[in-house]
């Protein structure tokens, strides 16, 4: 993303609101507990992250363009290829998970139920369909896309 109001529009928000309620939170203190976080810095700290330079690199990453490259992605096509996936399983493994008990603990989570239940899912298919997609292929094409391209183009990228 190349602008602070795209970078707000993160899976298509469009306001400043949208963005803070991002995954569906109302309040600012809810924005702040995504994933059950209570304080303002563990919000930055997002993922365990413990500085504010860590916070803007989100997922370890060290540099004003690597922070852009979302998981240290180093090429504008493997940017758009969003963590470098490249088979179904991989892009169903978000994150470079290798067991389907790994893909469902998905931020650190440590019980099967609470895992499936990453933002809120119920079933196990659910899981799978990280933000309620309903089909394997919507399920690779992380939110809503419809073709292979644009799922590999995670948020957009052409």
């Amino acid at each position: 993303m190349t602008e602070a109001r795209d970078a707000a529009a993160h899976n298509g928000m469009t306001e400043a609101r949208d963005a803070a309620a991002h995954n569906g939170m109302t309040g600012a203190r809810d924005a702040a507990a995504h994933n059950g976080m209570t304080e303002a810095r563990d919000a930055a700290a997002h993922n365990g992250m413990t500085g504010a330079r860590d916070a803007a690199a989100h997922n370890g990453m060290t540099g004003a363009r690597d922070a852009a490259a979302h998981n240290g992605m180093t090429g504008a096509r493997d940017a758009a290829a969003h963590n470098g996936m490249t088979e179904a399983r991989d892009a169903a493994a978000h994150n470079g998970m290798t067991e389907a008990r790994d893909a469902a603990a998905h931020n650190g989570m440590t019980g099967a139920r609470d895992a499936a239940a990453h933002n809120g899912m119920t079933e196990a298919r659910d899981a799978a369909a990280h933000n309620g997609m309903t089909e394997a292929r919507d399920a690779a094409a992380h939110n809503g896309m419809t073709e292979a391209r644009d799922a590999a183009a995670h948020n957009g990228m052409t």
